[in-house]
C-alpha cells in the first residue's frame, strides 16, 4: 500500500482503483463497502463541469496504434462506466459512434459495410463483434 497516493480532491478515480485492488487482494473489500460509498460521495466529482469534461474526452477517444480491438472496446467501456458513475446518461448510440469514429483509416471498409446493416440488427454488441472479427482477420489472429 505504500505506492498508493494519498486520497485528495483531485485523484479519487486513480486512488479508488488502486485501493480497491489492494483490498480485494487482501479479502477486505466486503468490510469497507459502507466506508467506500461515503468516500465516493465525498470525493468523486459529479457536477455538470465534470460530466462535460468526461463527455468531451469520451467523444475524442481514438484507438491507439498499439491497441488491440478488445483493448479499444474496453477503454471505451471504461469511459462509459466513469460517465455513468457520475450520473451521466450514455446511450448505446453514443458508444457506437465513439467506437466507430475512433477507428483508424484501415477500418473504413468495415464502417462502410455497417451502413448496409438493417437498423434493427445494428446494436452495440453487433458492432463490437464485427470490429473484433475484423481485427482478428486483419491481424492474422
Amino acid at each position: 500500500t505504500s505506492n498508493i497516493t494519498k486520497l485528495n480532491s483531485s485523484n479519487y478515480e486513480a486512488w479508488r482503483k488502486a485501493i480497491t485492488a489492494v483490498l480485494v487482494t487482501l479479502s477486505l473489500w466486503a468490510h469497507v463497502l459502507g466506508t467506500a460509498a461515503r468516500l465516493e460521495n465525498y470525493f468523486r466529482p459529479r457536477g455538470f463541469g465534470t460530466r462535460l469534461v468526461l463527455r468531451r474526452r469520451f467523444f475524442k477517444l481514438r484507438m491507439l496504434p498499439t491497441e488491440t480491438m478488445v483493448a479499444w472496446i474496453a477503454r471505451v467501456d471504461e469511459y462509459v462506466g466513469r460517465l455513468r458513475g457520475i450520473g451521466a446518461v450514455v446511450p448505446d448510440d453514443d458508444i457506437m459512434v465513439v467506437l466507430i469514429e475512433g477507428l483508424p483509416k484501415e477500418y473504413d471498409g468495415v464502417i462502410t459495410a455497417l451502413d448496409t446493416v438493417p437498423d434493427n440488427m445494428l446494436t452495440l454488441g453487433y458492432i463490437q463483434h464485427r470490429l473484433v472479427n475484423e481485427f482478428a482477420r486483419t491481424n492474422g489472429e
